[in-house]
Parts: C-alpha cells; sequence; structure tokens
C-alpha cells in the first residue's frame, strides 16, 4: 500500500510539473520519443527501443496502470508513458 501512495504522489508531481506550453511538450517529446525507418516501420517508440507509443497509449486506454506498464516495460519510466501521453495529439 504504501508503494502505491508513493506512486500516487509521484504522479500527482509529474502533472503538477508537466510541460505546459507546445515547446516545453515538444522538447519533452524529442527527448523521449523517437521515429526510425527501420524500427517498427518508422512508427514513433520509446527512445532507445522497440515499444511503440500506439502500444503504450492503447494499454493505458484499456485501463492498464502505470505501475503495470513499468512492470511489463521495465525498460521505460514513469517520464516515458507522460511522454506517449503528451504527443498523443503530435503524431
Amino acid at each position: 500500500m504504501a508503494g502505491q501512495c508513493h506512486n500516487r504522489q509521484a504522479r500527482e508531481t509529474l502533472v503538477k510539473n508537466a510541460p505546459k506550453t507546445y515547446l516545453e511538450k515538444e522538447s519533452v517529446r524529442k527527448e523521449r520519443i523517437e521515429i526510425r525507418p527501420r524500427v517498427c516501420n518508422g512508427k514513433p517508440v520509446m527512445k532507445g527501443t522497440r515499444i511503440p507509443v500506439t502500444g503504450i497509449l492503447e494499454q493505458l486506454a484499456d485501463g492498464q496502470s502505470w505501475d503495470a506498464l513499468l512492470k511489463g516495460y521495465p525498460e521505460i519510466m514513469e517520464e516515458d508513458i507522460e511522454a506517449a501521453l503528451l504527443s498523443r495529439h503530435v503524431f
């Protein structure tokens, strides 16, 4: 239970400190998301991985928790999920 409380506090902090302007959002996206023609047919993926941004967004839309995503994809961090959410209107 304490871990859940900590994660909730961490998420609330992320939301509170989330980028507000387009340029801030674009900066976060570029730091965490990349497009490479030879990876996933050029679809946006989490930087340094083959994890498609759309896969993260679909799982969140299906009700998957951030904790479950982080356990299922140990190579990503909360900031990557935030970047995926911020980028949903860009791609």
